[in-house]
């Protein structure tokens, strides 16, 4: 049986600045955390599954992150990665959006969580930056999304949320 827990969080500054113009995010009962805008109002929408959302930005330009986490029996985190890519193409094929992997690169955390780096685009105009974690048996994807016209935009605020996000 999983368990899912779910947080979407936007954040808009610069790697540079994550720790100087934001205060950190921290939820316990996953064992994450990241920095996130103080000014930001982020809402808790279901705290059974504890799913948070933040969406900032112009009606015209949009973005944001989400931090998904769910128990998983899967030893690997390059398994996890292929099973979520694959799973997210299916649901996005449902409606007629095709995407295409362009980047994937192995990563790691501050506390040293090995994760694995994997870019999109998408048919739709779609860009999509995802990080997918393994710690413990909980398994962490990060993934902000936005059009490919305000990727150039976003891409910095992207990268902080990449940068800054940790498992204890």
């Amino acid at each position: 049986m999983r368990r899912f827990f779910l947080a979407v969080l936007f954040l808009a500054v610069s790697i540079s600045q994550a720790e100087a113009d934001n205060e950190i995010f921290r939820n316990p009962d996953l064992g994450i955390a990241f920095y996130a805008p103080e000014e930001w109002d982020i809402e808790l929408v279901d705290a059974s599954d504890t799913y948070v959302r933040a969406d900032v930005g112009p009606a015209d330009k949009r973005g944001f992150c989400g931090i998904h986490s769910f128990t998983t029996d899967v030893k690997s985190v390059a398994e996890i990665a292929d099973r979520m890519t694959e799973a997210l193409a299916a649901e996005l094929e449902k409606d007629g959006i095709l995407q295409t992997e362009i980047e994937r690169n192995n990563i790691t955390t501050a506390s040293g969580v090995a994760g694995v780096r994997v870019s999109v685009l998408m048919n739709d105009d779609g860009w999509s930056k995802r990080a997918y974690f393994l710690h413990k048996g909980v398994a962490h994807m990060v993934d902000c999304e936005t059009t490919l016209r305000d990727r150039d935009e976003f891409k910095p605020a992207f990268d902080t949320v990449h940068s800054t996000f940790d498992i204890d």
